[in-house]
């Protein structure tokens, strides 16, 4: 007899677990555009001056 999804079986976990998590740099760069568009200009003109010099 399977186990339907909406039944909570032995191996979940209740409680709050956020100061458990590890955020990462792109979640914080979705929430921050403004920066992650500032940052993908930075590395095009790195990149462009890169291929300027050789």
């Amino acid at each position: 007899m399977g186990c339907r999804s909406s039944q909570m079986t032995d191996d979940w976990v209740k409680g709050d677990f956020d100061n458990k998590a590890r955020p990462s740099i792109s979640a914080w760069l979705n929430t921050h555009p403004a920066v992650k568009w500032g940052a993908i200009a930075m590395l095009d003109v790195v990149a462009l001056s890169a291929t300027q010099l050789l």
